[in-house]
């Protein structure tokens, strides 16, 4: 499946066979396809924290409000937004002074101001970092679609209980969980979108 296939091809799955299993190495690759995804200065603010123990979804599933897809699927993935990338500056900078992206004059001018963003800027910095997670979000969802399984991103459960269940430290953000796994084929049309021309203009709205 190409990706012109996979973005017109995508659903949410409705339902997930509760027999159904995926592996570790299947995760991994969808991981790596995702963290490709493009972030200001290649911070790279993600972290992908999988639950596919039984309890530990259950722990989960209670923390959303009782979702029943979080049971059913093979694993759920909650990706966390890193509010303290900032603190990869240096490596980062480096990295783009060796590929000649960046001038190395501009070397530790650049490693400040990241390092400074989220001082200076911090409701900026957080809307950006939780962007460039969303992006990697969003891969992680085509690649295991593209891959035969069934996805559905989850955005309504409790943050502060996510973070208690898992001992998540306070700098990485839960913004979005995940179900993946295999799914029964999907019986029902797609749900409507809006036509192009009521979502996009040129040059001006």
């Amino acid at each position: 499946m190409g990706m012109t296939s996979t973005l017109q091809n995508r659903i949410s799955a409705s339902a997930f066979d509760p027999e159904g299993r995926i592996t570790r190495e299947e995760l991994i690759t969808f991981i790596e396809l995702a963290i490709k995804a493009p972030s200001g200065f290649n911070l790279q603010p993600w972290h992908f924290l999988i639950v596919d123990d039984k309890d530990k979804k259950e722990a989960l599933r209670t923390a959303a409000f009782g979702q029943q897809k979080i049971r059913d699927a093979a694993a759920s993935v909650i990706v966390l937004a890193n509010l303290q990338a900032y603190e990869r500056a240096e490596q980062m900078v480096n990295d783009l002074v060796t590929k000649q992206y960046l001038p190395e004059a501009y070397k530790e001018r650049a490693i400040s101001n990241i390092r400074s963003y989220d001082v200076n800027s911090p409701d900026k910095y957080k809307e950006e970092v939780i962007i460039a997670a969303s992006f990697a979000a969003y891969g992680f969802q085509l690649a295991a679609f593209e891959h035969g399984y069934g996805v559905t991103p989850i955005g309504g459960f409790d943050p502060a209980a996510v973070s208690e269940t898992f001992g998540i430290p306070a700098h990485l953000k839960p913004i979005l969980i995940i179900a993946v796994g295999p799914s029964p084929a999907e019986t029902k049309q797609r749900k409507f979108r809006l036509p192009v021309e009521e979502v996009s203009s040129f040059n001006a709205i």
